[in-house]
């Protein structure tokens, strides 16, 4: 198999894997991609499927996170997020509702919290058996775009874990991803959209939804690490996020570790290639984020996963075939090209953390599968 971008994808490809959205399977593992196929994967805001390649069929990736276990996590996001929309207050802007009362003090929530804690104990059991990288974010189109970023999030704060050393928090971290983003609810609709994208005007708006999130667990015994978390999730290392512009040893290194997920989430569904959004979280250690955490992300998320064609500085292009947690930017390239750009006769396997290949760097996607 290969991994290809969707802006890549051909009609006559077929799908080596299933994919999945926010509603469920999106299209069958064998399918035989057509115009519409492609449109409908476009429209789901998936970055990139995997494709059968005969040259390639020894590329087998590992077992991902069930769909069962990311379903059960869909559907209880989606219960809350869809609660919480009604409790906004009817003369807010794009508000649907009754009002929010005392901020959540008495509201009853549609999923106990204790639910939550036992589909993250599914997904934590999952996870010891899932290498991190191996991780599949969900796509998400507008409609359902909040409740797909949240999971995503979920799926990336419990997959760095126990690399960031807070194994002993998986379901805390799963369950504050999930939440984080519950206080937009409460905010016009205006909003919940590409809310990094907003009117100077609004950013007030804006800025107050982690602390309402946090309102909104009054009536739930919810941690205190879920609540540090939703609280601090836009906070930033260097003091410049918010609601408090807290920073350092002020934050929690739960919201630390969710701050990076909901970041690297957020810009690959919002359509940043998924090694853009690597490079972003990395270049931010010790300014937005804890450097430990972002080593921790290096360290098990690749800018280039298993089965990515890439460019490399020598003008070779190849395909990724093998990763090693800690080298994750220093792979094993199968080649396809040599540097003039001719289709090699003979396979040739790169190892790029051996000695006799370091001066061949990944510089890049290539895009054309």
């Amino acid at each position: 198999m290969r991994r290809v971008r969707v802006a890549a994808l051909r009609p006559g490809m077929r799908l080596g894997m299933p994919v999945y959205g926010s509603r469920g399977l999106l299209l069958r593992e064998g399918v035989e991609l057509g115009p519409a196929h492609i449109q409908r994967l476009e429209r789901a805001r998936l970055e990139a499927v995997y494709i059968d390649d005969p040259l390639f069929a020894d590329i087998l990736m590992p077992a991902d996170v069930s769909w069962e276990v990311k379903f059960s996590l869909l559907s209880a996001c989606s219960a809350l997020w869809e609660y919480f929309r009604t409790l906004a207050p009817r003369d807010a802007p794009g508000g649907t509702g009754g009002g929010a009362g005392d901020g959540g003090a008495a509201v009853r929530w549609p999923v106990p919290y204790e639910r939550l804690m036992e589909t993250a104990s599914a997904l934590e059991v999952e996870l010891r058996q899932v290498p991190a990288w191996a991780v599949q974010m969900l796509g998400g189109g507008d409609e359902d775009g909040v409740v797909a970023h949240a999971v995503n999030t979920a799926l990336m704060a419990a997959s760095l874990a126990r690399q960031a050393g807070l194994g002993g928090y998986v379901r805390e971290l799963a369950v504050a991803g999930l939440l984080h983003d519950m206080g937009l609810a409460l905010l016009p609709a205006r909003l919940h959209s590409e809310p990094d994208a907003v009117e100077e005007g609004d950013r007030p708006l804006l800025h107050a939804h982690p602390l309402l999130g946090v309102r909104l667990m009054r009536s739930q015994p919810v941690s205190a690490y879920v609540q540090a978390a939703v609280a601090q999730h836009h906070e930033r290392f260097d003091g410049s996020g918010y609601p408090q512009r807290l920073g350092g040893s002020r934050l929690a290194p739960h919201a630390q570790l969710v701050a990076v997920a909901d970041t690297f989430a957020r810009m690959v569904q919002a359509g940043v290639s998924r090694n853009e959004a690597w490079e972003y979280v990395v270049s931010g250690a010790g300014s937005e984020f804890d450097h430990r955490l972002v080593q921790a992300f290096s360290q098990v998320i690749p800018p280039y996963p298993l089965g990515s064609t890439v460019r490399l500085s020598t003008g070779e292009e190849g395909v990724v075939v093998g990763l090693q947690t800690g080298l994750l930017t220093r792979p094993r390239v199968r080649l396809l090209r040599d540097a003039a750009g001719r289709p090699v006769s003979e396979p040739v396997t790169y190892d790029l953390a051996e000695g006799a290949h370091r001066n061949r760097v990944i510089v890049g996607e290539a895009l054309e599968a």
